[in-house]
């Protein structure tokens, strides 16, 4: 959801939105960098109505109706999570918040240390010995992630873990829909948990403390609904999941990750990840192959061919074969008014040699399929175009290899 809103909206060729996708991804990188954890859990709400609801069915409500173009995103982003070798967790009738505390709550019996990373300040009730929270916020309009321990959760709030949840069932919270108690506002909610610490003490001794007598008032009208609130806003730490942390190992990329993030167009990423871009099909280990034969230099073209030129030399595909050709063919079969001829960058092509016939040009091909990539590389091309590399039989140089590539990006 921050990435979402942090990011302007980003789309593939397709339509398909990316922007949360892809801020998700780089912060998951930056935390998995500086953390090294042992194992990774990425916890997600699911729609279904939780223990919440059916305790106060107005739980939550009055929230806006997320996207379209956010909601998109979720099932892809757990296929990538799943195919990059993580693990999603989903609870019905918790919120992902109850999937956190639970794993927080197996980490400090178990003698373990977890990180949480969240926007949502619940989560600040989870801070222990064993337990870091890390909070993503935004500052003078920039991202930030501000790390939260014992202490700089008292240096912050002047109060403990615990006593975040009796601040909630004071002051309520209105981006969840919790009532508080009427009239208590943030900072009588503060001051009454930091001298008192919890709502079974205040309303114990309710008419001993030295609080004004409108306050006194507030309170006793709004005791069961701060009894309610407290139960609302707190996380449950016993979540039916599996909280065997070594299922929850990063396992090996899947090799379909490279042709999921290729679908996606999200190259610059897949760059700093050293991911090379795939095609769906080349990923499918099922694929049809097509195999080239590497015919004699300078073979004879009787139909169309694919023609690939470089600094290094030439070649050429036509049918099933792919041949080298020397500056003397190259000009020859260029030139040649009866033979349509494929190729990569003409207007490149054409300030060396005099053309005729060029019916194709994959690099133009490109930038009218996808005017705003930032590249049109061949390989980026043949990513675009879900076009498989055939083999090629027999010894084959780099320019032969390009050669069948163009081919295959031209078909």
């Amino acid at each position: 959801n921050r990435a979402f809103y942090g990011i302007k909206l980003l789309t593939t060729k397709d339509g398909q939105y990316t922007n949360g996708i892809y801020g998700f991804i780089n912060i998951l990188n930056r935390l998995i960098e500086t953390e090294q954890p042992d194992g990774v859990a990425v916890a997600f709400d699911l729609k279904a109505p939780t223990f919440r609801h059916i305790k106060y069915p107005l739980y939550k409500a009055g929230r806006h109706k997320t996207p379209d173009e956010l909601l998109s995103q979720f099932p892809i982003l757990k296929d990538w999570l799943r195919l990059a070798g993580y693990s999603c967790v989903e609870c019905e009738g918790y919120e992902a918040d109850d999937i956190l505390g639970t794993l927080a709550e197996t980490a400090e019996k178990s003698g373990d240390s977890c990180v949480i990373a969240t926007g949502d300040r619940d989560s600040l009730q989870l801070v222990s010995k064993a337990t870091k929270v890390l909070i993503a916020t935004t500052k003078v309009g920039k991202s930030e992630t501000v790390p939260y321990t014992c202490e700089t959760l008292f240096e912050r709030y002047g109060l403990t873990p615990h006593e975040m949840t009796e601040l909630k069932a004071l002051m309520g919270d209105s981006s969840d829909n919790i009532p508080g108690v009427a009239g208590i506002g943030e900072k009588t909610a503060s001051d009454l948990v930091s001298r008192y610490h919890s709502i079974d003490y205040i309303y114990e001794h309710l008419d001993e403390l030295e609080i004004k007598p409108g306050v006194r008032e507030k309170l006793r009208i709004g005791r069961e609904s701060a009894y309610l609130s407290r139960e609302l806003g707190t996380i449950c730490r016993t979540a039916p999941i599996d909280t065997e942390f070594s299922h929850y190992a990063i396992k090996p990329r899947d090799r379909r990750l490279a042709a999921l993030m290729t679908q996606l167009e999200l190259y610059k990423l897949m760059e700093r990840m050293g991911i090379t871009p795939e095609t769906a099909a080349a990923a499918d280990t099922a694929a049809k192959q097509i195999t080239l034969t590497a015919a004699p230099d300078n073979s004879e073209i009787s139909e169309k061919a694919a023609i690939w030129i470089s600094d290094t030399g030439a070649a050429a595909v036509c049918g099933d074969r792919c041949f080298r050709c020397d500056e003397e063919y190259l000009i020859k079969i260029l030139a040649d008014k009866t033979t349509e001829k494929l190729v990569y960058d003409f207007k490149s092509i054409s300030k060396r040699y005099k053309t005729e016939n060029i019916v194709f040009d994959a690099m133009l091909a490109g930038y009218l399929n996808n005017p705003s990539s930032n590249s049109y590389s061949l390989e980026r091309l043949a990513a675009d175009c879900n076009a498989i590399c055939p083999e090629i039989n027999g010894e084959a140089d780099e320019n032969m290899r390009s050669a069948a590539l163009l081919g295959a990006v031209c078909a």
